[in-house]
């Protein structure tokens, strides 16, 4: 199942609020998803046509991974709670450059060294913030 053909999920561009559908993807600056379920654990329907997206929301989406998550060059906070990832957060310093902000919140990640790939994403030298976690990266 596709996550993104859903007509309930909402889209927000410079403020103003559409249902989706009015606008095109490179035209999203936020997009929640949260509780739309995945039916196989994976990110699908979302592209990188989604160019100038700031903000996603993929909370209690049921994912069991984010290696298909798509380059999302412009993305800065992401929010992954109450999900079933475990691991394969590499894939965040490789296609979310600018991510300064990540909550983990209610996953099953039970080592710390799991968290060791969040070191890689440094956005201006900043770092990066895990919003309420027992790690923050920072240089």
């Amino acid at each position: 199942m596709s996550l993104l053909p859903r007509p309930d999920w909402i889209l927000k561009n410079r403020g103003k609020w559409s249902w989706r559908g009015l606008l095109g993807p490179s035209g999203v600056k936020e997009l929640v998803l949260g509780n739309c379920r995945s039916d196989d654990g994976k990110i699908s329907g979302l592209s990188s046509d989604f160019e100038n997206l700031e903000f996603l929301s993929m909370n209690n989406v049921h994912l069991h991974s984010i290696l298909n998550l798509p380059k999302l060059n412009k993305l800065w906070k992401l929010e992954l709670t109450d999900n079933h990832i475990s691991g394969g957060l590499e894939v965040l310093a490789k296609k979310t450059p600018n991510l300064t902000q990540l909550d983990l919140g209610k996953n099953k990640i039970k080592e710390i060294s799991t968290l060791e790939p969040l070191r890689e994403i440094s956005p201006g030298g900043g770092g990066l913030q895990t919003n309420g976690a027992l790690l923050r990266v920072y240089q």
